[in-house]
């Protein structure tokens, strides 16, 4: 998750600059933006982490359930910022709708390629404690508890 943490931060930082610079309505909505959809990426990625520590069979359906969340929430807060006139007064919701899927998608690849590599580090682990390998089963003083 530490690469995840700081590519989050490192896009909020960007997005913080853009909006500086862009100003009004339009930097207000890039802010927002890139603040939501990468913390909602980011959440996403440690609610798939929590899954594959503790439930690996359910590793894609955390995968699935946080697309779901990601795409409610964008397309609610997008039509929020698009309809609600105080809304949008105060952050343009082209902008904002631009930010939150480039920081989503940004945070969501880096998030999945870190799981993968602890789901994969898991399953190396396991093998190395596997009792079941030929050399264990060929040997009948390593089959009754004997050690290597």
């Amino acid at each position: 998750m530490n690469r995840t943490l700081l590519l989050l931060l490192a896009l909020v930082a960007a997005s913080a600059v853009a909006a500086w610079n862009v100003g009004g309505a339009m930097g207000a909505g890039i802010l927002a933006g890139a603040l939501c959809g990468g913390s909602l990426a980011a959440l996403g990625a440690s609610w798939q982490q929590l899954m594959i520590r503790t439930r690996p069979k359910r590793a894609m359906a955390a995968t699935v359930e946080v697309f779901l969340v990601k795409l409610a929430c964008l397309l609610g807060s997008g039509l929020i910022f698009r309809f609600v006139p105080q809304a949008a007064a105060r952050a343009d919701w082209r902008s904002y709708l631009v930010a939150f899927a480039v920081c989503a998608f940004a945070v969501m690849i880096v998030g999945t390629f870190e799981n993968a590599r602890a789901l994969t580090r898991g399953r190396d682990a396991a093998r190395a404690k596997d009792t079941t390998t030929p050399a264990v089963l060929a040997d009948p003083t390593l089959r009754e508890g004997g050690t290597l």
